[in-house]
């Protein structure tokens, strides 16, 4: 499950993560969202290496939106996608 908050004063959006297993919380994610579209960023391992983590909204409508999440192991300069996701609400 994830917790998303916003600071109106840093007008900055997080994102924090709560683990299923042992219901332990994990860091979050910061970022902001400018013109439709959203970036969250987060430093992580992968593979014993330091990364940063991007997750990305975009293509955001009232029904739908889509999702990215991509990392990089030089700062930011690249980026690698790592999962890409289109999510549409379904109407009940």
């Amino acid at each position: 499950m994830s917790l998303f908050l916003y600071d109106p004063v840093a007008h900055q959006w997080s994102q924090s993560f709560i683990g299923s297993a042992g219901g332990t919380f994990g860091g979050g994610m910061v970022g902001s969202f400018h013109d439709g579209k959203g970036e969250l960023f987060q430093q992580d391992t992968l593979d014993g290496r330091a990364i940063l983590v991007r997750a990305t909204w975009s293509e955001i409508t009232p029904t739908s939106h889509k999702y990215e999440e991509d990392y990089s192991a030089d700062g930011g300069k690249t980026w690698a996608v790592s999962f890409v996701a289109h999510k549409t609400k379904i109407h009940s």
